[in-house]
């Protein structure tokens, strides 16, 4: 019994962090679902293998979904392919940039950075590609098109570590 409810406060603890580490962009899921495997190394009655395979599919989906609402929020605005990568590319350098130059906004200035990197570098890369300024009403809505997905990848990344967290959670109560 006390082993279960210990094993529970850690997957809470270890699940948390997770949530907000997949706030900002690093990899929360995979956390989360190390710790569960690790738990059920040092306590294999703690869960049925079917649960971790469980938890596992959840990060490869989460990763799955990650990628394709941060592409499909440019690809919706009909950018180019170039810009679609750019926005990937920048939404993941501007979240490490928000997360050191806007430090005393924890998480935000995280994925602030990664949703204006994302719309910023969709925006450059689709005017490279036709610098004429009567373009410059549908590089907008590119840009806009990137950083609302990168924003909408963010929650649904978000949303899978949390069903992660709370199912580990969970099942390490039930015996």
């Amino acid at each position: 019994m006390i082993v279960t409810i210990a094993a529970a406060i850690i997957m809470g603890i270890v699940g948390l962090l997770g949530v907000l580490l997949t706030l900002v962009t690093l990899p929360g899921t995979w956390l989360i679902l190390l710790s569960g495997v690790t738990l059920y190394a040092v306590w294999p009655e703690l869960y049925s293998p079917w649960t971790l395979v469980v938890a596992g599919v959840l990060c490869i989906l989460a990763e799955v979904a990650e990628f394709l609402s941060s592409a499909a929020g440019a690809a919706a605005s009909k950018a180019s392919k170039r810009a679609v990568w750019a926005a990937i590319a920048g939404g993941i350098v501007g979240a490490i940039t928000g997360t050191i130059f806007l430090p005393f906004l924890p998480l935000i200035g995280t994925i602030l950075g990664g949703v204006l990197g994302a719309g910023i570098a969709a925006a450059v890369a689709e005017h490279t590609l036709h610098p004429d300024l009567r373009r410059s009403v549908s590089i907008y809505r590119v840009g806009r098109g990137a950083a609302l997905g990168r924003l909408s990848s963010t929650i649904i990344k978000s949303g899978f570590a949390l069903v992660i967290a709370l199912l580990l959670f969970i099942a390490a109560l039930i015996p």
